[in-house]
């Protein structure tokens, strides 16, 4: 797990961020019982998530905040390998084919206290979702249900080549009413693509 932050003051109302930070999680379970010695096994999976973001918020006035800019993900996830826990196990060994991806987007947002007590967000994000290979992609049979008997082709695809895409607009809309300094009441409403 590592992360770096960068800050730099623009003018008097416009300020800029730089955030980076990768990190990773690794799983191993294994599972062993002394008597059935040939069903014993390990699976051992991982993620690695590196971002990289480039913030700016500027402040056109002391109840008026302006935020916006990109960012980007790159994730490589390894769901599982199978493997005997020792030589006595009889179990076979199984890899799941890793999976690559990369999401983009661009933001901003709009944040206006109308009051004191009464704040207004509105925002906007345009994501965009990269499937990467390596990896393959099957073309079934419309005629028929999906299974390996109907599989009619095989596209391959090389590393880092766009196997899928996805974009969508992600719009969000909060209200927050400050009732005292440690309570207040939010309302808000949010699409978000997965």
């Amino acid at each position: 797990l590592a992360s770096l932050r960068w800050n730099q003051i623009l003018s008097k109302r416009l300020y800029t961020a730089v955030f980076a930070g990768i990190s990773k999680y690794q799983s191993r379970i294994s599972e062993f019982d002394s008597i059935q010695k040939t069903d014993a096994y390990r699976i051992e999976s991982s993620v690695v998530y590196k971002s990289i973001k480039w913030d700016f918020t500027w402040l056109p006035n002391e109840n008026h905040s302006i935020d916006f800019g990109i960012n980007a993900i790159n994730y490589e996830i390894s769901p599982g390998k199978l493997s005997p826990y020792s030589s006595e196990s009889l179990i076979k060994p199984l890899t799941v084919s890793s999976e690559n991806a990369l999401e983009m987007a661009i933001y901003a947002s709009d944040e206006i206290a109308i009051s004191t007590k009464f704040i207004v967000e509105l925002g906007l994000r345009q994501s965009f979702y990269r499937q990467l290979g390596p990896g393959l992609a099957y073309l079934f049979d419309n005629e028929l249900p999906r299974a390996p008997e109907s599989i009619i082709d095989t596209m391959v695809y090389s590393k880092s080549k766009t196997m899928s895409k996805y974009n969508g607009l992600e719009p969000r809309l909060a209200f927050r009413y400050i009732l005292s300094g440690s309570s207040s009441l939010k309302l808000s409403y949010g699409r978000i693509n997965q």
